[in-house]
């Protein structure tokens, strides 16, 4: 009895599965796996000694999205983590990075199969929120205006955009393949003569998976 049961609800689960289409709205949740290459840009003005220089870094992060899905447009949350470090003259730190952002994405459908079982979108979206971040293993008397110390934590906004593709599925599970834009600054220091900042420019090649509920 037990195994006609179970073969019915197979049975009756596979033919659901069968005819399903893909859902156009709805929440949905994701996880997004990049490869981020960052240019941080130190910059000073006044009387300060040290001329600009840049970083290039490379990494692999994660992001985590969560948000609302409508036809051909959705608007999610985006949260991520991220450390740099000075690898040009090993002056300074900057960890316990965190980005909060909020997303607004047109996801027009390219291509759609006969059974509506998969499709292709398009990803054109926007970005915009906040960083926060640490400042750590500084060598102060190099990098900062005289006077001036590493205090606590430090916020500020970002914004930027984001291009790519988007395959997605009857049973509510989405593949990305896009490319994400950021600008911001992470730090800055400053006193009556001198003003010093600490921006960043990040590129992310990123693989996104999402679940539409």
């Amino acid at each position: 009895m037990r195994k006609k049961i179970a073969l019915i609800s197979s049975t009756l689960l596979l033919t659901t599965l069968a005819h399903a289409e893909i859902e156009q709205s709805g929440f949905f949740v994701g996880i997004d796996l990049s490869h981020t290459n960052t240019k941080l840009v130190y910059d000073n003005s006044g009387n300060m000694p040290t001329s600009p220089y840049n970083n290039d870094l490379y990494s692999k992060n994660r992001s985590y999205k969560i948000g609302y899905q409508a036809y051909f447009t959705r608007v999610y949350a985006r949260y991520s983590k991220f450390s740099h470090k000075d690898e040009e003259r090993n002056k300074f730190t900057i960890d316990n990075g965190e980005v909060y952002e909020l997303n607004a994405d047109y996801i027009p459908v390219f291509y759609m199969n006969q059974d509506k079982k998969w499709n292709i979108r398009g990803i054109f979206g926007l970005g915009v929120g906040y960083n926060a971040s640490n400042m750590t293993d500084l060598d102060g008397s190099f990098l900062l205006p005289v006077g001036e110390t590493v205090g606590g934590r430090q916020y500020y906004m970002e914004y930027g955009y984001q291009i790519g593709v988007m395959s997605e599925t009857s049973i509510g599970l989405s593949v990305e393949l896009a490319y994400r834009m950021r600008y911001g600054n992470l730090q800055e220091h400053t006193d009556t003569a001198n003003n010093t900042t600490f921006s960043q420019e990040t590129q992310e090649f990123y693989l996104g998976l999402n679940y539409l509920f």
